[in-house]
């Protein structure tokens, strides 16, 4: 059991190899939490990838593209996110 299951962790800017974000996902879903990934459209391909290695730890991750510098995307992933 870990000291995050069931918690619900929204990581932005996750999708970039090696970033402090993508690590963060892969620790905190080795700690047992729901993890949601966001990152920009333009880098899905490694969101996806970060997804995938984020699901290999046996916990449920989504991926919410999108700008989190933009008022109105923001809300979106947030509440995506929150369902």
């Amino acid at each position: 059991m870990g000291k995050l299951d069931n918690k619900k962790i929204l990581i932005t800017g996750a999708g970039g190899e090696g970033s402090i974000g993508r690590a963060t996902a892969n620790a905190m879903a080795a700690e047992g939490a729901v993890v949601v990934i966001n990152e920009l459209a333009a880098r899905s391909q490694e969101a996806n990838d970060a997804l995938r290695e984020v699901k290999a730890h046996g916990r449920a991750a989504y991926l919410v593209l999108g700008d989190v510098a933009d008022a109105t995307e923001c809300a979106r992933i947030v509440e995506q996110a929150s369902n």
